[in-house]
């Protein structure tokens, strides 16, 4: 459907992206976020440190 047919009030997003991890893999990933939900430890380690730099020592 062409986009002008759409009305001005409706957004289009983009569809949700899924990644399928076996239990070790989830685990780890668990361990790794330290208790900040899953989607929220992803987004940062890849969106936010990026932008930051990394880390230095």
């Amino acid at each position: 459907m062409p986009e002008k047919d759409l009305p001005c009030s409706r957004k289009i997003y983009p569809s949700p992206f899924s990644v399928r991890l076996n239990q070790e893999e989830r685990d780890e990933l668990e361990k790794m976020a330290g208790g900040l939900p899953l989607g929220t430890y992803i987004k940062e380690s890849l969106f936010v440190r990026r932008r930051i730099g990394p880390y230095s020592r």
